[in-house]
């Protein structure tokens, strides 16, 4: 179905990973949980696999939803996203779609028309192209903040994510969302994580951080003293035993709650 994307099954975590949490906590990583800050794009708020995919078609490349997910995750992980501040919107756009259109099979030529339509389109809707809420992203934070935990949102963005979580139904339970566009600082900058944390009035030993790139999010967010998670649905980074996570409800079992 057009803007929807197939929530994929996580097993139990094999006993290895179930010592995940554990293991940190044991390390002393907020070990007295009190915030946790997750990023937008990619995490809470999925790009529209469906138009990816419908634009791709157009341009004579047949796939999946699923398929656009992994081509999406594995440039991540090779170093897309690009800096918004400096560069947008002259690098971002090709370069991110463009290599996504390349790694799920189209020519040169043709993925950087896919780029340039990706690009209206997020232009064109409110929402942005990261439009779809993660399957499971509403009831989490839901509960996360019954339980008492402050949640917030730190995203590299255009100055719209706060009204694309709202447009999601994921604004409510969040105490702050900060947008790189309106503050000037982008991740993995420490001093982006700071900013929500100082909006919190917590400390970076009592909050974890959650988001879908290895350089940017986690490897910033430990930066900033923070705690970290990858979040990893699509299985782009395998070799990792601990510090991933591929289902937000995952966050339920974070010490100690």
């Amino acid at each position: 179905m057009r803007g929807t994307v197939a929530s994929r099954i996580v097993p139990e975590p094999a006993e290895k990973e179930r010592c995940i949490f554990a293991r940190l906590a044991a390390r002393g990583e907020a070990a007295t949980t009190k915030a946790i800050l997750l990023d937008a794009g990619n995490t809470l708020l999925h790009l529209d696999y469906a138009w990816l995919a419908a634009a791709a078609q157009g341009l004579g490349c047949t796939i999946r939803e699923e398929g656009v997910g992994v081509a999406a995750a594995g440039v991540g992980r090779r170093g897309w996203p690009a800096p918004l501040i400096d560069d947008r919107p002259t690098a971002f756009f090709p370069g991110y779609f463009g290599a996504i259109g390349e790694a799920i099979g189209l020519a040169r030529d043709a993925a950087a028309q896919f780029a340039a339509a990706a690009e209206r389109e997020h232009l064109r809707d409110p929402r942005g192209l990261w439009r779809i809420p993660a399957p499971e992203a509403a009831a989490v934070l839901e509960e996360l903040a019954a339980r008492g935990i402050m949640l917030g949102v730190v995203s590299n963005s255009d100055g719209r994510v706060e009204q694309q979580l709202t447009a999601a139904g994921l604004r409510a339970p969040l105490r702050v969302v900060v947008d790189s566009y309106l503050v000037g600082v982008e991740k993995p900058d420490p001093r982006i994580f700071r900013i929500a944390l100082d909006l919190l009035e917590v400390d970076a030993a009592e909050a974890w951080y959650v988001g879908d790139l290895l350089q940017v999010d986690v490897k910033g967010a430990q930066s900033a003293g923070m705690a970290a998670l990858l979040y990893d649905p699509w299985d782009a980074y395998p070799e990792l035993a601990t510090g991933r996570i591929q289902a937000l409800a995952e966050l339920l079992r974070l010490p100690p709650l």
